[in-house]
Order: C-alpha cells, then structure tokens, then sequence
C-alpha cells in the first residue's frame, strides 16, 4: 500500500469551483478542485481587489463596532474624511486590515500600507503583506492594488 503523497495545493473556494474556464468544452478532463500555490495567489489578488474595490453600504463608524457580515463586504466609503492627515490615513489602513481579516481567511496577519499612484489620477496603491496557508504550509505574500478612490483627495 503506496504511502500518501504530500501536495502542495490548496482547495478552490466555491466560486471558483462553479466557474467554467472553458466554457466551449461540455466537460472539462479534470475539474477545478484544487489549486496550484500560483493560482491560489492569482485567487486572492482577484478576491482582495474585488474587495477593496467594493463599497460596504454601512459607514465606518458602524462596521467598526460590529462583527462583518456578508452585508457589510467591501470597505467603508471614506471620501467623508479628509486624507491629508495622519489620522484618516490610519482609518483607512484599518478600515482595509479589517476588512481583508473579516473576507479572506486565506490571507493571515495582513498588513497594510499605503502609496500614493503615480501613473492613476482616481487611485491610491495598497500594499498588503501577510501569510498564504497552503495546506499545512505557509508562504509570505505581498500584493498591491489600486483602489478607486473618486471623491478622495490624496495629495
């Protein structure tokens, strides 16, 4: 009896699962169960710029008392505070951290950093490092997203 192999591939959410990535063939070879460490990374950089890129429809005062639900998922709309101060800077990078936490169980201890773009006029870049679990393996990530910030006035 052949002793059981290690793997290194993690499950595929859900979604990802219902997805037809060749939907011009009627069955695929071998469904998308598990995912490669590359597409596990590619998941969560599509799950984390869905994310952030989402407006939660309660303000940041209210999502920061209570626990997240699938009603709240995004982040807050913070063009209500001003960005040219420190404390609205760590708002936001709090209101990301928080959220990050509370929808990508994927991603452990994230962190959050902030940079201003150069090349998009309506975008701030977010920076976020943290742990990828991969079965019983763990793997530093780092990822940076433009987040549409309309309304927003990073200076």
């Amino acid at each position: 009896m052949s002793e059981p192999r290690l793997v290194r591939a993690a499950p595929a959410p859900l979604f990802e699962r219902l997805t037809d990535l060749q939907p011009d063939i009627a069955a695929e070879a071998q469904p998308l169960t598990m995912l490669s460490p590359e597409a596990v990374r590619e998941s969560v950089l599509r799950e984390i710029q869905r994310l952030l890129n989402t407006r939660a429809p309660v303000a940041a005062p209210v999502l920061e008392r209570r626990i997240r639900s699938t009603i709240d998922y995004g982040i807050p709309d913070l063009s209500v505070l001003g960005t040219r101060d420190f404390d609205s800077e760590t708002k936001f990078v709090n209101a990301i951290r928080q959220a990050l936490e509370a929808y990508e169980p994927r991603l452990t201890a994230p962190s959050v950093r902030l940079a201003r773009s150069t090349t998009q006029n309506a975008a701030v870049l977010v920076q976020v490092k943290g742990e990828l679990h991969l079965g019983s393996i763990r793997e530093p990530v780092s990822f940076e997203v433009a987040v549409d910030t309309k309304g927003l006035e990073y200076d």
